[in-house]
């Protein structure tokens, strides 16, 4: 569960249950003769994570900040868990984020970056269905015409203006998403 739970969640209950265990267990096989099985559940066995040096808090730059998510979505050396919530809290949101890529849609970096983390995030049939809800079709113009609220009717015609000029439907999109329709 530490190394290859696809959530945060279940990185953290495997180191848990290992912080919980591990010490009884190893007594328990030192106790009934079996060192090698001692060995294999100790803490020398266990691969080496790097974590990020938080000593220092710098102020970063929203660019310098998001290379470091995409750096850490496609370092198959940090735990498979924490990439998937990278990518699922972080990344997939990056297009509405950055006025560049409202307007014209996400750059060729993102997809790369989205190409990069399919391959080697999706390992079965229910990591294709949650990596599905990142890729979920973001460029759909906002249909909705039933909402008659402020933010909509003031949105609306500058998201038709843009489509308009760039022929991408992009900052529709992401007002949908965030719940502006």
């Amino acid at each position: 569960m530490i190394d290859e739970g696809r959530l945060l969640i279940e990185n953290m209950i495997g180191t848990a249950i290992v912080r919980e265990a591990r010490a009884p267990l190893t007594a328990l096989y030192e106790i009934t003769g079996r060192p090698g099985d001692a060995r294999f559940v100790s803490a020398e066995t266990d691969a080496a994570v790097p974590m990020p040096d938080r000593s220092q808090r710098n102020v970063v730059s929203l660019e310098e900040a998001g290379r470091g998510v995409r750096r850490a979505i496609l370092d198959t050396t940090q735990l498979r868990g924490l990439r998937w919530e990278m990518l699922l809290s972080q990344f997939a949101l990056e297009p509405c984020t950055d006025l560049r890529q409202v307007i014209f849609g996400p750059d060729a970096e993102y997809r790369f970056t989205l190409n990069a983390a399919r391959q080697s995030l999706v390992r079965r049939q229910s990591d294709s269905l949650l990596f599905a809800l990142i890729e979920r079709d973001k460029v759909h113009a906002v249909t909705a015409e039933g909402s008659r609220g402020r933010a909509v009717r003031t949105t609306r015609p500058v998201g038709r203006m843009i489509t308009a000029l760039t022929g991408q439907r992009h900052l529709e999109a992401c007002l949908s998403l965030f719940g502006v329709h």
